[in-house]
This record gives C-alpha cells, structure tokens and sequence, in this order.
C-alpha cells in the first residue's frame, strides 16, 4: 500500500472576506482542453457530468467554539495572519480495508496550537477492489473509520464515490460558520468514457470567500498508457471546468480562473520511462537526476500536455 501526504499553507485574503489575487495563473482564462476520443455513431450516449450540491453539516454552538485557549489562540492566529492550513493526503488501497492504527498514523502529525483547517482524504480502489466497487460502492466503513481518526475537532463537510475512487473533506469545527459552496463532481474516465473503473472525484469549499477545488484521480494504468493517461486528465479538467463554470460567478472558462486554490492529487498512474533493471541500478548508483529525466508526468507538463496554466 502506497500513501502520499502533505500540508499546504493557503493565504486567504484579508479576514477572508475579500477574494486574493490571482497569482501565478494564466493572465487569460484557460480553454478547458478535449479528449481526441470519439465514441462510435450507435455507442450509448453518456450523460452529462453533473454538479451536486452538499449542504453544509449543522454544527452545535459550542462543538464550534474553540473548545481550549489552544483553539482559541489557532482561530485567533487564522483570522490575524489570513492564512489556511490545508492537509492532502492520497493513497492507492489496493481494495483492503486498513486497521485503525494506520489510518491514525495517516492523520496530520502537528503541533495541537496549530491546528489544520481543512483535511482532504483522497483513495483509490477504497475499501474494495475496482470490480467489487462497480457492483456496490459504498465506502460507510472507510468514513466511519476517518471520522474516529480525525477525531471531535472535525466535521466532514461533504465526501463523494466514484466506483472505487472516493474523496471526503473534513473542516475545523470552530470555522464551521465561514464554510459554504460545498459541491460534488464525479467524472468516469474508462471504458467509452462511462464504466466508473477510473476517473475522479472532487469538492469543492469555501471558507469566507477563499475558494478551494480538491480533485482526486485515478488514472489509466501501465508503462505504455502515457497518452491515454493525458486524455483521462483533459476530459477531468474539462468537464469539471464546464459544470462549475454554471455556478461559480463570473462564468470563467477555467477552474483555475473558478477557484482560488486547486489542489490536484491520486494516483495518476504516470510512471519512468525505462525498464525495471536499469531503474533499480539507477537508483543504486544514486543517478537521480537521471531518473527525474525520465519521469513520464515532468515530460508531459513540460510538453504542456496535461496542467497547462496550473
């Protein structure tokens, strides 16, 4: 099993109350691009991706006050120095559900006063294998095991399915009353664009008016697949930026132009070019540079294949 974690500081804006500035964005809205995929005339047509709305969980008065001068003294520090602290993790889990050690030793390892705001989950093959998932895709089990991992400090604000790709997002409960626009997108990317073997799901927040996009992704597999695994991310970009082009004012082409933060994450599948015996020595011998050379994502960024404008 495979797990990937981090924590990222996202300024907000002045008491997030006024959006920030776009920084290190495309100056121009960005064309959502097309996957080079045509479906025969008599395929079944696939519905169009939809965007649902969550409503936001109803937290007590006093689960949302700061329950120590600890809380208090975190919230105190978000409001002063306009600053979220947002925790990502990723993780492939084979179709097995893990023993609640580990997903302890999966949680934010921080000092309490310092408190992150936002926790995104993101899993592949969650809870059952692909096929498994395809017949019944509930993941209640893995959510109840993250709620009792997260602990009382955190509310799940909203989670989503995708066959075996799920995604759930939990908020500190005393920012609880500055969270809203809580959507969810799911969108297939196996076969003719319709069986839910692959694809993403994503969320998205907003905390006062500091938006965030949370996109988890499974990706086409195997060494050769590159391009298949560039389409896959295109129809993802695409159809999320179209759908929440409808309800994020302005109507911006570009979820980089939608939201303030976007956070992509998953198993994207990209992999070395190379075989296993020269990658293995490589690694021996400390050739790093070598390896990132032959890194089948960099490539495709850098040939402005997949994440242009990100």
């Amino acid at each position: 099993m495979t797990t990937n974690e981090g924590l990222i500081e996202a300024t907000a804006s002045p008491h997030l109350l006024e959006p920030p500035p776009l920084t290190g964005r495309a100056a121009t809205p960005l064309v959502p691009g097309q996957v080079p995929e045509k479906a025969p005339p008599d395929a079944p047509q696939r519905p169009p991706t939809a965007v649902r709305e969550i409503e936001v969980p109803q937290v007590s008065p006093q689960g949302s006050r700061p329950a120590s001068p600890k809380q208090y003294e975190a919230l105190k520090g978000l409001m002063d120095n306009k600053t979220l602290r947002v925790f990502v993790m990723t993780w492939n889990m084979h179709g097995k559900l893990p023993e609640m050690e580990v997903v302890k030793s999966l949680m934010p390892h921080e000092d309490k006063s310092e408190h992150s705001h936002l926790l995104a989950f993101g899993t592949q093959e969650c809870e059952r294998s692909i096929g498994a998932s395809l017949v019944v895709a509930s993941k209640k089990n893995w959510e109840a095991l993250l709620k009792s991992a997260v602990g009382k400090d955190y509310s799940m604000v909203g989670s989503t399915t995708l066959g075996a790709v799920h995604l759930a997002l939990f908020a500190w409960k005393p920012i609880m009353a500055m969270v809203k626009d809580i959507y969810a997108v799911e969108v297939a990317t196996g076969v003719g664009n319709m069986v839910n073997n692959k694809g993403a799901t994503a969320l998205t927040i907003s905390v006062g008016s500091a938006s965030f996009l949370f996109v988890n992704c499974h990706l086409e597999a195997h060494q050769t697949n590159t391009e298949r695994r560039n389409e896959n991310w295109s129809r993802i970009d695409s159809e999320i930026s179209t759908v929440m082009s409808r309800i994020r004012p302005p109507a911006a082409s570009h979820v980089t132009s939608q939201f303030d933060h976007v956070f992509w994450f998953g198993d994207l599948n990209y992999r070395l070019n190379g075989n296993r015996g020269a990658i293995d020595a490589s690694l021996k011998a400390g050739l790093h540079e070598v390896l990132r050379a032959n890194d089948q994502l960099a490539a495709e960024v850098k040939r402005g294949s997949v994440f242009k404008g990100y």
